[in-house]
C-alpha cells in the first residue's frame, strides 16, 4: 500500500476543535505521482436521523454504540473513481455527543490496524475536523468511535496516482498572413490652447466723422389742460319706476344694559378657616414666636389623605434695609403617626419693596388610623437689618379622603383658628 501522510487540523494549535480525538498514522510521503482532484463537497456518512445519510445501508441511523468501528465506502461514490488509481481522499470528520464528557473518534485504512494513540478533547456538542485519510481495502476508510455518539463524514477531495494526458509537440509555424487594408481616419483632436496675446500695435490714425444717426424716440405727452367751465344744467327727467328692495343691512348695536337686580341672600361661609399674623413691625422676632397651629385632621378609621392651600402675603410698610427670610408649613403629629412633606416659601424685601412677598403653599399629609395632625406655619429670619415684615396666612381650601378598605368618606378638619 502507497504510504500517505494524514494531516489533521485539530492537531494544530490554531484549528484544534474540543471534543474529538484527531487522527493520526505513521508518517511518510505522498507518493510523487499522486495528485490532488476536487469534488463538490458530498456527505457519505451521517447517522442522525434528520439527515438520513447511512453510507449506502451500511450504518443504521441514530448514535453509534461506544467501542464501535463502522467501514465507509469512499470509492464509486461523489465522482471519485473505483478503478484503483485513489490513493487518499480528504474529508471532514464529525462525532457529536453529551458535553461534560471526553471522548475520542479515530479514522484508517480499512485493512491496516487501528492507530492506538489519540487525543482527547472535553466540553463540547459539535465537533467537525478536517483530515486526509488513505483509502484502504476495496475503497474503504474505517471510524472508530471510543464513546456513543452520532457520527458524520463529508468528502471534498482525493488524491490519484492517474496522470494527465501528456502534451503534443509544437506544429510548424504557418505563414505570415497577408496586410489588411488601413483603418479609417481617424476623429479630428480637440483644438489646441489659444497662444498668448502678441505685442499692442501702435495706436491707428482717427478715422472721418461718422454720419447723423436715426430720429430719437418721441417724448411723454405733456400733462393734461385745466378743465374748462361747467355749462348749464338740463331740465329734470321724470322720476323713474321704484327698484327692488335692497339687501337687509347689518343688525344695530346692542342697547344698554337694564337697571341691576336687588341683590340675592348671603350664601353659606366657604371653605375657608381663617388667618393669622407673625408679628409686626416693632415687636415681632422670628424664630422666638414659635410655630402658629392653623387647623387639625383626625382619622378614626383607615388613613386620612390630606391636602391643604395656603395663600401667604407679606408687607413692609415704612421698612428700611434688607429682609430675607422664609415661612415654612408642615403637618405635625399631635397623637399617633402623620406622614407628610415641609413646605417653604421665601420672603424677600428691600425697604418696603416686596421682591418675594411670599407665595401659595400646598400642603400633604398621610393621618394613619387613630392619629391626629396639626398644620402647622414658622417665620425664619435668614438675613435682616431689623424692621421686620408682617406675615399673614390665610387657608384657602383643605380637603381629604378617609379611606377604610374600600370605603372612602371625607376627611374631618377642625380650625383652630376663628374664620374670616
Amino acid at each position: 500500500m502507497k504510504k500517505v501522510m494524514v494531516v489533521l487540523a485539530a492537531l494544530c494549535g490554531s484549528l484544534a476543535i474540543s471534543g474529538v480525538a484527531a487522527t493520526s498514522a505513521s508518517a511518510g510521503t505522498v507518493n510523487e505521482y499522486s495528485r490532488y482532484v476536487p469534488v463538490a463537497p458530498t456527505a457519505l456518512l451521517d447517522t442522525r436521523a434528520s439527515m438520513a445519510v447511512n453510507n449506502l445501508g451500511a450504518a443504521p441511523y441514530g448514535k453509534v454504540p461506544k467501542q464501535t468501528t463502522v467501514n465507509v465506502q469512499v470509492t464509486g461514490r461523489a465522482g471519485i473513481p473505483s478503478d484503483g488509481s485513489v490513493t487518499a481522499v480528504a474529508v471532514s470528520l464529525g462525532g457529536f455527543f453529551p458535553a461534560r464528557s471526553i471522548s475520542g473518534i479515530v479514522a484508517w485504512p480499512t485493512g491496516s490496524p487501528r492507530p492506538t494513540r489519540y487525543p482527547y478533547f472535553t466540553h463540547t456538542l459539535r465537533n467537525v475536523i478536517p483530515a486526509i485519510v488513505p483509502v484502504g481495502v476495496d475503497g474503504k476508510i474505517s471510524i472508530f468511535a471510543e464513546s456513543a455518539m452520532y457520527l458524520l463524514l463529508d468528502v471534498y477531495g482525493y488524491f490519484t496516482t492517474e496522470e494527465l494526458p501528456s502534451m503534443g509537440a509544437t506544429g510548424v509555424a504557418g505563414p505570415t498572413g497577408a496586410v489588411g487594408a488601413t483603418g479609417a481616419t481617424g476623429a479630428q483632436g480637440d483644438t489646441g490652447l489659444t497662444g498668448s496675446s502678441g505685442v499692442q500695435g501702435p495706436t491707428g490714425v482717427v478715422g472721418a466723422t461718422g454720419a447723423t444717426g436715426a430720429q430719437g424716440d418721441t417724448g411723454l405727452t405733456g400733462s393734461t389742460g385745466v378743465a374748462g367751465p361747467t355749462g348749464t344744467q338740463g331740465s329734470g327727467g321724470s322720476t323713474g319706476p321704484i327698484g327692488l328692495q335692497g339687501i337687509q343691512g347689518p343688525v344695530g348695536a346692542t342697547g344698554p344694559s337694564g337697571a341691576t337686580g336687588p341683590a340675592g341672600p348671603t350664601g353659606p361661609q366657604g371653605f375657608v378657616y381663617g388667618s393669622f399674623l407673625a408679628g409686626d413691625a416693632t415687636t415681632w422676632v422670628p424664630n422666638t414666636l414659635g410655630p402658629i397651629d392653623l387647623l387639625t385632621a383626625g382619622s378614626a378609621s383607615g388613613y386620612d389623605y390630606v391636602t391643604v392651600t395656603l395663600n401667604v402675603s407679606a408687607d413692609r410698610t415704612g421698612g428700611t434695609g434688607l429682609w430675607v427670610g422664609t415661612l415654612e408649613c408642615g403637618f405635625v403629629a399631635t397623637s399617633g403617626t402623620v406622614n407628610g412633606a415641609t413646605a417653604v416659601t421665601n420672603i424677600v424685601f428691600d425697604g418696603a419693596t416686596p421682591y418675594s412677598p411670599g407665595s401659595p403653599l400646598t400642603v400633604q399629609a398621610v393621618v394613619h388610623e387613630g392619629a391626629t395632625g396639626t398644620l402647622q406655619c414658622q417665620v425664619y429670619e435668614t438675613a435682616s437689618t431689623a424692621d421686620h415684615p408682617t406675615v399673614a396666612v390665610l387657608i384657602a381650601a383643605a380637603v381629604g379622603v378617609s379611606v377604610n378598605n374600600s370605603n372612602s368618606t371625607y376627611a374631618n378638619f377642625t380650625p383652630i383658628l376663628p374664620p374670616l
